[in-house]
Order: C-alpha cells, then structure tokens, then sequence
C-alpha cells in the first residue's frame, strides 16, 4: 500500500510525516512510559528508538503532533496501520 501524500505545507518541515506517527503511535500503546504528553513520551524514549521508527531528527515538540495528527485522516491512518499490522500477522 503506497504512503498517503503528506498534507502539510513545505514551510518549516523538519520531521518527516511518517517519523512523527510512527513515534506518535507508539508513544501512546508502546511506550512503557508514563508521561502526559506524546511529545514527552517521545522524548523519554532516547535517539535509538526515535530512529528505528523514522525520526531521526530527535523527537518533536507536543505541538507538532498534535498537528500532525490533525491533518491526518483517521481513515487513511487506520487503513494504514491496519495493513501493516496485516503484514506483521502473516
């Protein structure tokens, strides 16, 4: 399944699209952190774990996501987390 476009202006990236879900969705299932905030959450996990899911350029500030997030579609986001769980079950 391709990548959905990324809906954000150019002005000002600094964190690719699918670094920042990835850290965003695991921060509020994976992590076994307890923060109130992805983007603390994000930061407590350390440089290592933020590259192995895409954001290699350290972790974003909670603004960023819940921006992110925002202009996400919750139907593309769920079709492609389903599709990856999908490849992980099979």
């Amino acid at each position: 399944m391709p990548s959905p476009p990324d809906p954000r202006k150019m002005r000002g990236w600094r964190h690719s699209l699918a670094g920042l879900l990835a850290v965003g969705i695991a921060a509020v299932s994976g992590l076994k952190v307890i923060r109130p905030g992805i983007g603390q959450r994000a930061a407590d996990a350390g440089a290592d774990v933020l590259a192995g899911l895409g954001a290699v350029r350290g972790p974003a500030e909670e603004s960023t996501f819940r921006r992110a997030f925002a202009l996400v579609s919750a139907e593309v986001l769920d079709q492609v987390i389903g599709a990856w769980l999908h490849t992980r079950a099979t």
